[in-house]
């Protein structure tokens, strides 16, 4: 305990940043930074000590990055590659990064979605992402090829203020939503859903009927 005390802390370094940071995500020992619609990635280490490796520019055009998601892994190792979901606002785009060695290299990029409504958060689901949508409803979205699988609407279409997304899986994903009408609602979207399938070419979009929600 002593030895403990008697430690002195390094100190942490800090940053110059121009515009607000409005979105941050960490994996391992590194830090990703949203910057209006800049990504900044940072390498950290024990004492807080911060040094920039790259600066990916207008990677979410013109909307502000609020939140990265990072697809987790079957071997859980993020340190040479990971897939990035980055959103905001409407927009959302997804890349697959190199970031073995303290250097950075882009491999993947997909095109930026603009969805319908504000997107409140994001989570990976067995390759495929599920969005939180501002007038309570839920979206699972194709990344590779870049359509709406599902798109599931609440029963209560009111405004949200937040939404988290919780559940590994489509059949056991649950939505928390904060409503502006100081209420949280709690609702699944895949359960005793009717399928139409639409007359398009593949690959094709489903329509799913609404679903119940609870109100607490």
């Amino acid at each position: 305990m002593d030895a403990l005390e008697d430690y002195v802390w390094p100190r942490a370094t800090s940053e110059l940043i121009l515009l607000p940071v409005t979105g941050l995500e960490c994996v391992g020992d590194r830090l990703l930074a949203g910057e209006g619609p800049d990504v900044l990635v940072y390498s950290l280490d024990f004492g807080g000590h911060l040094r920039m490796i790259k600066r990916v520019q207008n990677l979410l055009g013109h909307y502000l990055i609020h939140g990265f998601r990072v697809r987790p892994e079957p071997n859980g190792d993020l340190d040479l590659e990971a897939m990035v979901a980055v959103f905001g606002s409407k927009g959302l785009r997804v890349v697959k990064i190199s970031w073995g060695q303290g250097h950075f290299w882009e491999l993947w990029r997909s095109g930026l979605w603009n969805m319908s409504d504000w997107i409140w958060d994001a989570r990976w689901l067995e390759g495929n992402i599920a969005l939180a949508l501002g007038h309570n409803s839920v979206v699972l979205y194709d990344p590779v090829v870049g359509c709406i699988l599902q798109e599931v609407p609440c029963t209560d279409r009111c405004t949200l203020s937040s939404a988290c997304l919780i559940g590994d899986a489509w059949k056991e994903l649950t939505i928390v939503a904060g409503a502006v009408s100081n209420q949280l609602l709690v609702w699944y979207p895949a359960t005793a859903f009717t399928l139409y399938l639409s007359a398009r070419p593949t690959p094709f979009c489903c329509v799913l009927t609404p679903r119940m929600c609870t109100r607490l």
